[in-house]
């Protein structure tokens, strides 16, 4: 008769996470190191330069140069972060993995991030998760607590996203219906966050915001978007408003 081994260790997901970098040599290999250190999951880096003109694509291939779960998809010119995960989205084999995370190039990463978003993933039986964030400074110092995980409303995704895209984490399925619906003129859309949350809660996805802060955000001058607060942040989304992006 055969006997139960309880020795065999439970089989890790396997994620690909999707970095989008631009112009990031002072920050990117912190950010690197922080998915590669993930504990409990098997992590499938893969990234898309946007034509940097500064060290970013050289420190990403001394990067392949020791780590084989690290791919460079794109180096030329794609069009902003937006299009650069676009880009990422559509080139995942979703066959091969389980999850699929975004990453910024200047944010860090507290090593169980991904393994509590599985498991929040898996307890909830949801198809997508973000989470709130911890806003800090160049230098990783604390500025606040970024809440994302108020009560869904029924059209609130019209309105706003469920906390920044590098906090999200899909599983394949989610990502395999994103793959059928990010063509033609919606990759112009320049907010990646807000249109794949969007097309989720719209089909019925189940979406799920964690409360508990996942992830350190990094703010400084360089930032696209950034965290929605102090007063320069807003005017400057004020100005995108207004000038019809």
């Amino acid at each position: 008769m055969l006997r139960k081994n309880n020795n065999l260790k439970k089989e890790l997901p396997k994620i690909a996470v999707l970095l989008a970098s631009y112009n990031g040599d002072e920050y990117i290999s912190h950010q690197i190191d922080s998915i590669l250190n993930q504990k409990d999951v098997l992590i499938y880096l893969y990234i898309s330069d946007d034509s940097s003109t500064d060290s970013s694509k050289q420190i990403i291939e001394s990067y392949i140069e020791n780590n084989s779960n690290i791919v460079l998809l794109n180096h030329k010119r794609i069009g902003g972060p937006a299009k650069n995960f676009y880009f990422l989205i559509n080139q995942i084999d979703i066959k091969k993995f389980d999850y699929i995370a975004l990453a910024d190039q200047d944010d860090t990463w507290p090593d169980y991030r991904l393994a509590r978003a599985v498991e929040q993933l898996q307890k909830n039986k949801a198809d997508a998760y973000s989470s709130d964030v911890i806003a800090v400074d160049e230098n990783e110092k604390f500025l606040k607590i970024i809440k994302k995980s108020q009560p869904q409303k029924k059209w609130d995704y019209i309105f706003e996203t469920p906390g920044p895209g590098c906090s999200f984490v899909m599983t394949s399925t989610f990502v395999d219906f994103l793959q059928s619906r990010l063509k033609d003129d919606v990759l112009n859309f320049p907010f990646h966050d807000w249109l794949i949350y969007a097309l989720g809660r719209q089909a019925k996805f189940k979406w799920i915001i964690d409360d508990a802060p996942n992830l350190f955000y990094r703010q400084h001058q360089q930032n696209y978007m950034g965290a929605n607060f102090g007063f320069q942040s807003r005017l400057k989304r004020l100005n995108r408003i207004l000038f019809g992006e």
